[in-house]
């Protein structure tokens, strides 16, 4: 008998109640709830990557501030020492004059000339021996600072020298140790880009045969940055020139080695401790290390570097290794442009 109060519609839901009814159902539920919850699930990624290029665009302006803040520096500082190298004497009258006594002999030469004749009695006589390590005397000295150096040695007396590669670098070079200019600029701010150094076991004194300068390699091309192309052959034999001006005495150098050093796994073929020589004991330590320096040099060896020639080391990091750029003082007679097309 036919139960009339019954809706069609219920009865067949009624009668549809088997396994298999059951299971779609309990499927259907279940997505219906999953596609509740899959906009937060989809969301979470986004905000993540949200977080992250905006952390990515803040230092990245952060990096852009610092490179324009960098570069203003720079610029004031080279105008300064532009200003007072081509100031009149008599603005300069109320800095100390340069010593009577001139500047110390580089190793191997002669007094100067106009050198009064006190010092010149005191030179010792020429001898085809050289001159003892603890005794040679490499970079010229003075009892004050060239005239060009007075207003921006005020800003840092830290201040040494500055170091000029025409179309490479140009920038002051300091020296106090080997890790606060790590993280400061010039004038003792904090900066990710640091300063140029000079490695502490090479002070500017005129025993110091080997200059070793540290500096950022930086990817705007600031600081060391631009070291890395010396990498390439065409560029090092475009750009073999160095200037490096202490605040005694201002010299030129030719770089005749290029190398990519580890510093440290000692049994690696490209391990060179070339931080370990400031001066050398003996011409045979001299050697050693020259033949370091040839073997792993990417660039053929083509000027010849002799125990008596003082040197200029010039570091940055590359990666996990080391780039290491070294060049030799010109030596007195000697022409750049001979020097420059022996390396072509």
């Amino acid at each position: 008998m036919t139960d009339w109060g019954r809706r069609p519609g219920r009865v067949a839901l009624k009668e549809d109640s088997s396994p298999g009814r059951q299971e779609v159902k309990r499927h259907y539920t279940m997505g219906y709830r999953l596609s509740r919850r899959l906009p937060w699930r989809r969301l979470v990624p986004a905000l993540v990557c949200a977080a992250l290029a905006l952390y990515g665009g803040i230092r990245l302006t952060g990096y852009a501030a610092w490179s324009v803040s960098a570069r203003q520096t720079q610029a004031q500082l080279r105008e300064l020492r532009l200003t007072a190298a081509s100031a009149p004497p008599a603005l300069l009258a109320a800095s100390p004059e340069p010593s009577s006594a001139g500047p110390l002999p580089a190793a191997g030469q002669s007094a100067p000339a106009s050198a009064p004749p006190a010092l010149q009695e005191a030179s010792p006589s020429p001898s085809p021996t050289r001159t003892p390590w603890y005794m040679a005397q490499y970079q010229r000295m003075g009892s004050s600072i060239l005239p060009e150096f007075q207003t921006v040695y005020r800003q840092n007396s830290d201040l040494v020298g500055w170091i000029d590669i025409p179309g490479v670098l140009s920038q002051p070079v300091v020296y106090r140790d080997n890790s606060y200019y790590l993280t400061h600029d010039f004038y003792g701010k904090k900066s990710i880009g640091g300063a140029i150094f000079l490695d502490k076991d090479s002070p500017l004194k005129a025993t110091t045969q080997n200059f070793l300068l540290h500096g950022h390699n930086m990817r705007d091309g600031s600081m060391f940055g631009r070291l890395v192309r010396y990498e390439k052959r065409d560029f090092w034999r475009g750009n073999c020139m160095a200037q490096l001006s202490t605040l005694y005495d201002t010299a030129s150098y030719v770089i005749f080695a290029v190398m990519v050093v580890d510093t440290t796994d000692v049994n690696a073929p490209s391990y060179v401790n070339y931080a370990a020589h400031p001066t050398f004991r003996t011409e045979k330590e001299f050697a050693v290390y020259m033949e370091q320096v040839r073997q792993r040099s990417l660039h053929p060896w083509r000027v010849d570097v002799q125990p008596t020639d003082a040197l200029l080391t010039l570091s940055t990091c590359l990666e996990d290794n080391h780039l290491v750029v070294m060049a030799r003082r010109v030596r007195e007679g000697e022409s750049a442009a001979v020097l420059t097309a022996m390396l072509r």
